[in-house]
């Protein structure tokens, strides 16, 4: 009877130390969330208003890395208007932020989205192949 009561307490430790785990977890993932809207915020106020003259001025960049090498979205800026160097910054840490909760979270994520092509449509920077306003797709001409 001995060997079964020691072999009970093993597993009752095991549970108490996995249920210690899945909290720490649990609160890693919450910091993280809670860090990533503030610099989503951050980086929405970072990037300007995408204000452009020509193409030249246009940057479109991942956001959420993801394990396959593609990003859950992108962000089109323009270098005349974003404040680039603490962009670049924010971007890097939203990304090693969403790497750490894809490797915390126990479901298995998509592959993302392909990065799009970026262009100065009416004086804003957008994906050609999305932001038509003027019936025009920016990629007369280039």
């Amino acid at each position: 009877m001995g060997g079964l009561a020691l072999l009970w307490d093993a597993t009752r430790d095991r549970a108490s130390d996995d249920r210690e785990a899945l909290q720490q977890r649990d609160s890693t993932i919450k910091s993280l969330e809670n860090e990533q809207k503030k610099l989503a915020q951050r980086i929405t106020s970072q990037a300007g208003k995408g204000r452009c003259n020509t193409e030249v001025d246009c940057r479109v960049v991942g956001l959420g890395a993801k394990p396959c090498g593609k990003y859950l979205n992108f962000l089109f800026y323009s270098m005349t208007d974003a404040d680039a160097t603490e962009l670049e910054a924010s971007i890097k840490r939203f990304n090693a932020n969403q790497a750490k909760l894809v490797d915390l979270s126990l479901a298995v994520p998509n592959c993302g989205v392909d990065k799009p092509a970026v262009d100065c449509i009416d004086g804003v920077c957008a994906d050609p192949a999305r932001y038509a306003p003027s019936g025009k797709h920016g990629t007369e001409g280039h």
